[in-house]
């Protein structure tokens, strides 16, 4: 039996104390009937499952909700900062429909703190620097959208039909420490153009397409960090007229709104 393993977190050195964990109060101007957040109080309990179980349209479908509802919290000032697959729950209401959960708010803040945190190999590029694991650089909204389709590959590529494979490729980066874990993420950028011929990577069963998705989002960041260097908004991500816009030479992907909507 293949069991899913995840790295270890890892804690940049906060050069003030870290920000407060978010209250309820602090969820006061977000609609939390479309917008499915659980925080402390475990509401769901047994009637959670991670999406990875998930495959086909039911996962597209929960992720794109996870995305749009995380956007809605950050622009309420509640900035989550640790998105990984563990992270992206859900279940099925009285209808069978699939309802997206984003939890592990524990590590959240309600301000701009400079306090990075999270899984080396879903974070952003520019937070695995130096500079940004002695707690140095800002955590942009950027960061987290980046997170987001790390872990849309991770999945199309260690997951078939909801159950964990092996990918010997990937399973390299669960090994090593925050500055390698980016540098292979880097030579797998390099690699990207060609992602959807590797054998190296195959997509899992049920993932296929989601594989498609990732290479579009993959060959923006390598495209946009050519042009841009390590710059902080380098990942090409603009929040415009309630959108999320990831250009591409290629095609530009929106994530809007309306994916809150169940």
């Amino acid at each position: 039996m293949i069991r899913h393993r995840e790295p270890e977190s890892v804690r940049s050195v906060a050069p003030a104390s870290p920000a407060p964990a978010p209250r309820s109060s602090q969820f006061s101007g977000v609609n939390l009937a479309r917008v499915h957040v659980l925080s402390y109080i475990l509401v769901f309990h047994n009637r959670l499952a991670p999406i990875t179980e998930l495959c086909g349209d039911e996962f597209l479908h929960a992720w794109w909700v996870l995305v749009g509802g995380h956007l809605a919290l950050w622009k309420n000032g509640v900035y989550h900062h640790d998105i990984r697959p563990s992270k992206l729950m859900y279940y099925r209401d009285k209808n069978g429909s699939i309802v997206g959960i984003l939890i592990g708010f524990d590590l959240a803040s309600s301000s701009g703190a400079q306090h990075i945190t999270g899984a080396a190999l879903f974070m952003a590029l520019d937070l695995l620097t130096d500079e940004a694991l002695m707690g140095e650089v800002q955590h942009l909204y950027e960061y987290d959208a980046e997170s987001f389709i790390w872990v849309l590959t991770w999945i199309s590529l260690c997951y078939s039909n909801g159950k964990p494979m092996k990918n010997k490729a990937l399973d390299q980066w669960l090994i090593v420490d925050a500055v390698m874990c980016m540098k292979e993420k880097l030579h797998f950028l390099d690699l990207s153009g060609g992602l959807l011929d590797n054998k190296n990577y195959p997509p899992g069963k049920g993932h296929e397409f989601h594989l498609q998705i990732s290479y579009m989002y993959l060959r923006s960041i390598h495209g946009a960090r050519g042009k841009c260097g390590l710059h902080p908004d380098s990942l090409g991500v603009h929040q415009d007229m309630g959108s999320v816009m990831l250009e591409s030479n290629v095609m530009t992907y929106y994530v809007i709104p309306q994916f809150l909507s169940l």
